[in-house]
């Protein structure tokens, strides 16, 4: 019987546990809904100079509003549930994560809405930057 009862206890904990954790009730013990994870991973690029996405968001300034850094809620308000197939989009790529400034898009809409892609031209060939500079590094390291 005391067996059980600590049993139910800790049954009971564990759901004091999931409130007591979840402020919002959208995201309890790694079940996260894809608004929040959506939320979450737009927060981490904008704010986290150690993200790796760093760099083409907060680094580039691109913002994410004051209001929805600890309220999700507020954000989820704005951007509601995704219709399937589409994930977080910023209809101008040169502004934050703010109001009236993200949609739900299909891979097809955000391909079209990526900004352009830095290019250096050499012997007739455009390639991107980054492959140049691994090439050209690679090459001196070649050398040496």
């Amino acid at each position: 019987m005391r067996a059980r009862l600590l049993k139910n206890s800790s049954q009971s904990d564990s759901c004091d546990d999931d409130r007591r954790h979840t402020k919002h009730g959208l995201a309890v013990r790694g079940r996260h809904t894809r608004v929040y994870d959506a939320w979450q991973h737009a927060k981490q690029r904008c704010l986290n100079p150690n993200n790796k996405d760093y760099p083409n968001y907060g680094g580039r300034s691109i913002g994410f509003h004051r209001d929805y850094i600890d309220d999700y809620l507020a954000f989820f308000a704005d951007v509601l549930d995704p219709p399937p197939g589409q994930s977080l989009d910023r209809i101008d790529n040169n502004r934050g994560y703010e109001p009236n400034n993200m949609r739900w898009a299909d891979a097809m809409t955000q391909r079209a809405n990526q900004r352009r892609r830095k290019t250096k031209r050499r012997r007739s060939r455009v390639e991107d930057i980054k492959l140049f500079a691994s090439r050209l590094r690679r090459a001196a390291s070649a050398r040496a």
